[in-house]
């Protein structure tokens, strides 16, 4: 529950690599966040892209951060943050004893949402407070805001790019309001980027030249 109105960042999950480690880190999940529907998880509010559970070496006692694709702004109130599996693999998400947030705690199997019968609480927590990046050394005027077309705007699984000029040796990046580049490609005058797997959200397209420098960007919705 919120107080105050606040943005979240990620999730941090623990998995625990105890079994099946290699079968667990080729599966896929998503991060969702759900309103509160009175009687658990409501509306989904937010469906992240793929991930895979990652485990870092050397301690069984760090917790990976999943970053969101774009911040999330929340208001005050109640929300429920999870993952939906891809796969009928388990997945042994941490489950700490010490705390009991079993009143808190759902899951759905295909039947609907179901409390848990266990008492303790799922090592999954959210990672609040974002930051608008700032990004620096955009040739202004390399290429006119005219001189380069990215479309639909809205888009939903594609987007389209031209321009009326080339940047040789140029690359063609999508980048995360978090300033993660997601996405980096060969620039060409004329090219189509599947976006299918990005998550809602504002993203900037950036083209820069053969120095990395920006030459131009562009802000862009994907809505699913």
């Amino acid at each position: 529950t919120l107080n105050v109105a606040d943005t979240l960042k990620g999730l941090k999950i623990y998995f625990d690599p105890i079994t099946n480690g290699v079968q667990i880190q080729g599966s896929e999940f998503r991060v969702i966040v759900w309103n509160d529907g009175g009687s658990g998880p409501g509306t989904i509010l937010y469906k992240d892209s793929l991930r895979r559970p990652t485990y870092i070496q050397g301690t069984n006692n760090i917790i990976a951060t999943y970053t969101l694709t774009s911040c999330l702004n929340l208001p005050a109130g109640s929300y429920y943050f999870g993952i939906q599996q891809t796969t009928n693999v388990g997945l042994n998400i941490g489950f700490d004893k010490n705390t009991n947030h079993k009143d808190k705690m759902y899951y759905d199997s295909g039947n609907g949402w179901t409390p848990t019968n266990f008492n303790g609480s799922l090592m999954i927590n959210p990672l609040m407070g974002c930051y608008t990046p700032v990004i620096v050394g955009v040739k202004e005027h390399t290429l006119q805001h005219n001189d380069l077309l990215v479309y639909p705007n809205p888009a939903q699984n594609s987007i389209t790019i031209s321009s009326t000029k080339n940047i040789e040796s140029g690359t063609t990046s999508i980048i995360s309001m978090i300033g993660e580049t997601l996405i980096n490609i060969p620039f060409q005058q004329h090219q189509t980027i599947d976006v299918s797997a990005l998550a809602s959200g504002a993203y900037y397209v950036s083209v820069t030249d053969t120095n990395g420098q920006a030459v131009s960007r562009h802000k862009i919705i994907i809505t699913k």
